[in-house]
């Protein structure tokens, strides 16, 4: 499983990130709009946040901060395209 405490934005349009797994464990993963992560697995850490507008394409786990869209007033759409847990934190 691939690790990573992270800052991404992904803001080009059909932007694909793949992986045999994706995780999260700190920082920030900011999805553009059309930003596909495909991956086998996708794992959101307490510590995480999960942001933007785009498209989860692997089963998710997630114990940290999902908030769609980049701000208060810009609220976007995070999509799952598979099975999608969420664990308390």
């Amino acid at each position: 499983m691939k690790r990573a405490s992270i800052f991404l934005m992904c803001a080009l349009a059909a932007t694909a990130a793949r992986a045999s797994s994706f995780a999260v464990d700190g920082g920030t993963l900011a999805l553009g709009s059309g930003t596909v992560v495909a991956a086998s697995a996708f794992r959101l850490g307490a510590a995480g946040t999960l942001s933007g507008d785009g498209e989860v394409a692997a089963a998710a786990n997630l114990a940290g901060t999902v908030s769609p869209g980049t701000s208060v007033s810009n609220v976007g759409t995070l999509r799952f395209a598979k099975d999608v847990w969420f664990s308390g934190g």
